[in-house]
């Protein structure tokens, strides 16, 4: 790519940001344009519209990311690929370890870097809502002689999730 080339994508990006940045930006991000310090704060800019854009959406780390190959992707893991691909053709499925956590993932690309959707937390999120839900319903509280105040039901809903994920540990 030329000089030139390279000069006009970066102004391209600059307009683009500015653009988003007046329309959509935070409180903050607006505040960072008015002070000059857009170009320092290109992080910002990429987080907000990542997550307004792209919600459970994150950066892909390749310093903590680990890819792997997807075995056998149940019918959940294919219903996010496809709504993916809706939006980016290009999108992929992977199998991503990172620290103590590993689950299906799908790939694609966001402001020209990529991104992904770790689908074993989205799952593993809806299904502590739902078992919370049931556990909290106040039909099911009064069978089971309980009463569930804030305090306890956020005890239940940590308790909950954390027995989930070390039931789901070696599921590969």
């Amino acid at each position: 790519m030329t000089n030139e080339k390279v000069v006009r994508n970066l102004n391209d990006y600059r307009s683009e940001r500015l653009r988003w940045v007046r329309s959509h930006g935070s409180e903050r991000l607006q505040r960072i344009e008015r002070l000059g310090l857009l170009d320092q704060s290109d992080r910002v800019y990429r987080d907000e519209r990542l997550e307004a854009e792209r919600p459970g959406w994150r950066w892909m780390n390749d310093a903590e990311d680990e890819l792997r190959d997807v075995l056998n992707p149940s019918m959940e893991t294919l219903d996010a690929l496809e709504a993916a691909r809706a939006r980016d053709p290009n999108a992929s499925l992977t199998y991503v370890v990172c620290g103590d956590w590993k689950g299906p993932a799908v790939l694609a690309r966001f402001l020209d870097r990529t991104i992904l959707k770790d689908l074993g937390r989205a799952h593993l999120d809806a299904l502590v809502e739902k078992v919370y839900a049931s556990l909290a319903n106040e039909h099911a509280a009064s069978v089971a002689g309980v009463v569930l105040d804030e305090a306890h039901k956020g005890w239940l809903m940590e308790r909950t999730k954390n027995l989930l994920v070390w039931l789901a540990g070696d599921l590969r």
